[in-house]
């Protein structure tokens, strides 16, 4: 809440307002905005996009539709390129001050100074790939430019995220602070999970970009259904642990 603070001598020109508020929101209101890009997305492609599924450009190359399909036909990719900013603007000033909140805590000793310096480095990345979410409607898959244009940011983003993820993991061990009261061994469990599901992800991708033929209907199938829980380590899950760290109410995730 707003705390307002008067001189001792009542001279209002001095008056100050000190706002407080949980960084993490931040990152809740960006994720679920990047959520609602392909669930919007989803809903007009489903009600205003005449394509069939089967001639798409990701169903030629994979053999069913990824998730990346409800924002590649317009009307569908032009309301998602209005929305990414919702989603792009939170993302990035998270990131700004989680790392001005890691040199603080680094400072007053509260968190080991490599994860500081951890943060310090791929701060600059998640806000960059973060900041240009907008590139998957600028490079759709049947483009100019190919798929690889297309698929480079989402997979910029995929890192971005689980680096954030090694980033949360790592301070909520330090500080004994697991979200939700977990344990730090299921915290680093569903690391390690993110962390293989995403090369698992990335290397479905690029081997069948190079050895195209290799996917049959059942594995397409099968793929596709991965694709989608995937989604929710990208977007659900942490905006869960978001919620998590906010009804905690810890000083030490507040910024002022």
């Amino acid at each position: 809440m707003p705390t307002e603070t008067m001189p001792a001598e009542g001279n209002s020109a001095g008056l100050s307002v000190v706002r407080t508020f949980h960084i993490e929101l931040l990152r809740m209101i960006g994720l679920s905005a990047f959520f609602l890009v392909f669930f919007v997305g989803g809903i007009i492609t489903k009600i205003f996009v005449n394509i069939p599924p089967e001639t798409t450009e990701i169903y030629r190359i994979f053999g069913f539709n990824h998730m990346c399909n409800s924002i590649d036909h317009n009307p569908a990719r032009e309301i998602a390129a209005i929305m990414v900013p919702f989603a792009a603007v939170p993302l990035s000033l998270f990131y700004v001050l989680l790392y001005f909140k890691m040199e603080y805590m680094a400072k007053i000793g509260k968190i080991p100074t490599s994860l500081y310096t951890y943060t310090k480095y791929t701060t600059p990345f998640n806000v960059l790939v973060f900041s240009l979410m907008h590139m998957l409607m600028v490079n759709p898959p049947d483009g100019d430019y190919g798929f690889i244009a297309h698929w480079i940011p989402y997979a910029a983003v995929q890192w971005g995220t689980v680096f954030t993820a090694i980033q949360q993991v790592w301070y909520h061990i330090a500080v004994k602070k697991v979200p939700f009261g977990y344990s730090v061994l299921s915290a680093k469990i569903y690391l390690a999970i993110f962390i293989g599901f995403t090369f698992f992800s990335q290397y479905t991708v690029i081997t069948t970009l190079y050895f195209p033929g290799s996917g049959e209907k059942k594995v397409a199938e099968y793929k596709a259904y991965l694709s989608y829980f995937y989604f929710c380590f990208l977007t659900v899950f942490p905006v869960i642990f978001s919620f998590g760290i906010v009804k905690d109410d810890s000083h030490m995730d507040k910024i002022t």
